[in-house]
């Protein structure tokens, strides 16, 4: 009787923990080595941001990709904040922001509240406007902010073009106006131990908006983007489907950058 209440335990306890973690979807690291098939995206369905990872013996490769015109320009105006938690949690202890506020720039950004929408005609217009806004990013001086990599609680902020930093971030555009958002973080700056099989790490993803900005819902019926479509699977973190602009026109525009998912190496 005492072994038959046990195991009840036992097996109510795992339940409980795999519908914990359930919410957080893993994806599984590839190595860059020997690789024979692209890896396959999972995607965040509220900001449209697809996702991948893959690593090496010293670093982890991290890809988000868009063509939501949303995301698009929150990530090129406001920036994001990528956080790291090897407990497997999501703690925002150790991350980065890029591309971070300009210090010197006379009144910063304007603020850009989540969801934020400006009009555009059709798919045309939209990557007009992203390829606007990827040269003003490329002409302007490009920052990075640095939380917990010195130490804990440490902070530094680098002109991320003239001064060498652990983290290195290449945000490019594709033909399709597809935005590209790759991250080479070192794995010792995120693992306190070296070496290991089966390691799990959280990643966090948020844009960087505005102290006291408000996130604000997006109206109904918003921008429709013309070619546009998630993944197959259906909901945020499966993989396996079409990327951004891969047939389908009825994805609205994203509701704002704000998802964990975990890698597992």
């Amino acid at each position: 009787m005492k072994h038959y209440i046990l195991k009840v335990c036992l097996l109510t306890i795992s339940i409980l923990v795999i519908g914990g973690c359930a919410s957080t979807p893993v994806y599984t690291s590839k190595s860059t080595i020997n690789i024979k098939e692209s890896p396959s995206p999972f995607v965040d369905q509220d900001s449209k941001i697809l996702y991948w990872a893959q690593h090496d013996s010293k670093n982890l490769y991290l890809t988000l990709a868009t063509s939501d015109p949303t995301s698009q320009r929150q990530i090129l105006m406001q920036g994001i904040s990528v956080w790291f938690d090897e407990a497997g949690r999501k703690r925002e202890y150790l991350g980065f922001t890029y591309p971070a506020k300009d210090p010197h720039a006379d009144g910063g950004r304007p603020p850009m509240n989540r969801g934020e929408r400006q009009p555009m005609e059709d798919s045309r217009d939209n990557k007009e406007m992203a390829r606007r806004l990827m040269q003003q990013f490329q002409s302007r001086i490009s920052y990075i902010e640095l939380h917990g990599f010195l130490e804990e609680g440490s902070f530094e902020r680098l002109n991320y073009r003239l001064e060498k930093g652990p983290i290195k971030v290449d945000i490019s555009m594709n033909k399709d106006g597809e935005l590209l958002y790759k991250v080479k973080v070192p794995l010792t700056s995120i693992f306190t131990e070296e070496g290991g099989t089966n390691r799990l790490v959280s990643v966090g993803v948020e844009a960087n908006f505005e102290r006291g900005a408000k996130p604000s819902a997006p109206p109904s019926g918003g921008v429709q983007m013309g070619g546009g479509g998630p993944p197959g699977g259906g909901q945020g973190g499966q993989g396996g489907g079409r990327r951004p602009g891969q047939g389908g026109d009825d994805m609205d525009s994203s509701s704002g950058i704000n998802f964990w998912f975990k890698v597992l190496l």
